[in-house]
């Protein structure tokens, strides 16, 4: 991964830090939030299924990830559970949030048209989102230079939202996953795509995609933050008193479980190296074989022309030896 989006995924990446106050003593919800809970013992979570590394599925379909981990220490500080739903794509789940097949998210971001089925909490994760291009491809440095290009989303995303209201001259391709969208661009099926760098770093540096670049910032912040279907209010005040009860340090400490800083490899480890020295090296080989075969070529031409220069010489000296016997014949 290049030395930029190892600098953008460490800046970009931002968890909002509560307060540090202790632990009250007691249950931290009032008797009133305690029926609630009680009013309504099922409460569907359904998780982004793949926004590595914040949260995903992994292969044995357990729910990890950073809001994960989070969600955990809210369960257990509040004693609750929530049943984990797992969907194939956030698109999908949007749709159940919206006909109430699912009551609640870990974390989206506000938009108006989500506003119309949903209640949110506080953000407490931020990304800001940026448009990656392939390097060395020079088409803008903001999303008003992509006038009728095509740019990558992943569906259902808020950034979808954002660039076909802010921006109806870009032809938005939506894509089913972000690592789909990653994909589309790395290979020239799309112009852009719009992502905030912490799931574009992770995914990157998992499929080995090493040509993309940031061209500028889209103008979009993903402020993300629990939310629920609208009609249970009462559920987003139970998360967010959860939430507090996670401390600065918890926080930091998942965040670096799942993100850690992507050191410089040593040159001789990077791909581009291996493809410089195979190139170097196949060259190289290329010259050799061809010197080699000039040689030999060389060599024969020399042989033949040896072998030549003997039987001129033999003949040169049957000759001789014919004029030097006819001369003495004639004396």
């Amino acid at each position: 991964m290049n030395r930029l989006l190892s600098t953008a995924l460490l800046t970009a990446l931002a968890v909002v830090a509560p307060s540090s106050a202790p632990l009250p003593a007691g249950d931290p919800l009032t008797p009133a939030e305690r029926q609630w809970l009680e009013a309504h013992p099922t409460i569907r979570l359904a998780p982004t299924p793949d926004y590595e590394p914040t949260e995903f599925f992994d292969e044995q379909g357990l729910y990890r990830g950073i809001t994960a981990d989070i969600v955990a220490k809210i369960e257990e500080r509040l004693d609750i559970e929530f049943e984990v739903v797992r969907n194939e794509t956030w698109a999908e789940t949007i749709e159940e949030l919206r006909s109430g097949e699912v009551d609640a998210v870990p974390i989206a971001s506000r938009t108006p048209e989500r506003d119309a089925f949903l209640v949110f909490g506080r953000p407490y994760v931020v990304y800001p989102a940026v448009i990656l291009v392939r390097q060395g491809v020079e088409l803008g440095e903001s999303l008003d230079a992509f006038g009728g290009r095509r740019v990558a989303v992943p569906q259902g995303y808020a950034a979808e939202e954002y660039v076909r209201g802010s921006y109806p001259a870009v032809e938005v391709v939506p894509y089913p996953s972000p690592v789909a969208a990653l994909r589309a661009v790395s290979i020239g099926e799309v112009d852009a795509y719009v992502t905030e760098m912490a799931s574009a770093a992770w995914y990157m540096q998992q499929e080995g995609i090493s040509n993309l670049t940031i061209a500028g910032e889209s103008g979009f912040v993903y402020e993300m933050g629990f939310a629920c279907r609208r009609d249970w209010p009462e559920l987003v005040g139970i998360f967010q008193k959860g939430l507090e009860l996670v401390s600065e340090e918890e926080r930091q400490a998942i965040f670096h479980r799942w993100v850690q800083p992507f050191e410089e490899a040593p040159f001789w480890k990077e791909r581009a190296f291996w493809w410089t020295a195979s190139g170097v090296a196949l060259g190289l080989t290329v010259i050799a074989l061809a010197v080699l075969g000039w040689n030999r070529q060389l060599s024969r031409l020399v042989d033949d022309r040896t072998a030549e220069l003997q039987q001129h010489r033999e003949r040169l000296e049957e000759l001789v030896a014919q004029r030097t016997a006819q001369m003495r014949e004639a004396m």
